[in-house]
């Protein structure tokens, strides 16, 4: 059995985010009020739903399972634009409505790509060759020590999978692409801690100024990725969205900046990323820390700069200090608080962002081989004189 939804009570808002997918033809119910349920859930159900119904129209069909065939992963908002069928259509207006509250209660505003994508299975050849397919949505962290989750057939009828073996049939699923998520997700933080007064910015793979650190390598033993692997997550569908932070004293002032490394995402490989990780004319301080986290966090209702939030509010005051003062451990310390990401009334919601490693105390001398506090990652570091 799947685990039970969270209970909570729906406010305004949430209900004002799930009405327009419920307002449109086919849709489930709202939101109602003690319903069990998360939002973000519940839009990849509907969205599931309205895929099945919209799989029945045999043109619809062929074009979406031609693509899925052909690249494995879709666009749930575009993969059908195109489509010589009125269901098709529809359910393209259905997915973009379906985005746009992703986005909207995550908190996403510059994320131009989908927050949303349908795969299939490695079990390919079955549609392939004309056999029907199951549909479901990918199991969840809150789901890691279940043993079965629930898809449907074409007709709607529930049918139990287990997570330890892939059925006969090939299977799709609706998923968020936290990939592009994760994209979106370190210009939201980076501009909520310039909001609360922390100077930010967002780290990209440009080619380095003078006076910056830059990372050329790093290996990582356990990526904290619990559904790499898993029958259910072919390819890099499960793979991990790894985020960093910079973090130190400019003037007086906090500074954290952040950077995606978005191409880290299995253990125990090298990964070449060639990307600037300190930029040493932002900070007056000598040393700054480090720190390296998973972030396929579903943040309740707060959306994404929540965390930006979090993360200045810990250590605003430290990093004011005309030296180096130790910031990692107090700002994991807040990211691993629900309380501090979410309200009372739903802080159980979030999925909080998983450690990867420390840094501590990186200086210019930092380079070649540093290996982190907690002896998970293990980089190469090259300073641009």
């Amino acid at each position: 059995m799947r685990k039970p939804k969270f209970r909570w009570v729906a406010t305004a808002a949430a209900c004002a985010l799930l009405s327009p997918l419920g307002a449109m033809p086919g849709a489930m119910p709202a939101v109602a009020e003690e319903e069990q349920v998360d939002v973000v859930e519940q839009v990849k159900a509907d969205l599931l739903q309205q895929l099945r119904v919209t799989a029945g129209d045999d043109t619809a069909q062929r074009e979406l399972f031609a693509a899925l065939l052909e690249r494995g992963a879709v666009d749930p908002t575009t993969v059908l634009a195109e489509s010589r069928s009125a269901a098709g259509q529809e359910f393209t207006r259905w997915a973009a409505e379906a985005d746009r509250t992703v986005k909207e209660y995550m908190g996403l505003p510059r994320l131009e790509a989908a927050s949303l994508q349908v795969y299939l299975t490695d079990s390919a050849e079955g549609l392939g060759r004309g056999q029907l397919p199951l549909f479901a949505v990918a199991p969840s962290n809150e789901e890691a020590d279940e043993t079965t989750f629930t898809a449907f057939d074409l007709d709607g009828r529930q049918i139990d999978l287990d997570t330890r073996e892939a059925p006969r049939e090939p299977v799709i699923f609706v998923d968020l692409d936290m990939g592009a998520i994760v994209d979106g997700a370190v210009w939201t933080i980076s501009a909520e801690l310039n909001a609360n007064g922390v100077l930010s910015d967002v780290l990209e793979p440009v080619d380095p100024v003078e006076g910056t650190t830059r990372l050329d390598r790093i290996r990582v033993k356990d990526v904290q990725e619990w559904g790499a692997g898993k029958w259910y997550c072919p390819g890099s569908i499960c793979d991990a969205e790894v985020v960093a932070f910079t973090m130190g004293g400019s003037g007086g002032v906090a500074r954290v900046d952040v950077i995606s490394l978005d191409s880290v995402n299995v253990p125990n490989k090298d990964y070449w990323v060639y990307r600037n990780i300190i930029n040493w004319n932002n900070f007056s301080w000598t040393n700054v820390d480090f720190l390296v986290m998973e972030m396929d966090a579903t943040p309740c209702s707060a959306s994404w700069a929540k965390y930006g939030q979090v993360i200045s509010d810990a250590i605003k005051s430290l990093a004011s200090a005309p030296v180096y003062t130790p910031l990692i451990s107090t700002a994991r310390t807040a990211l691993g608080d629900k309380k501090k990401i979410c309200s009372w009334w739903n802080y159980w919601l979030v999925n909080l962002p998983d450690h990867i490693d420390s840094f501590n105390a990186l200086s210019m001398y930092s380079v070649g081989t540093q290996v982190g506090a907690g002896n998970n990652a293990t980089t190469t570091m090259t300073l641009i004189p």
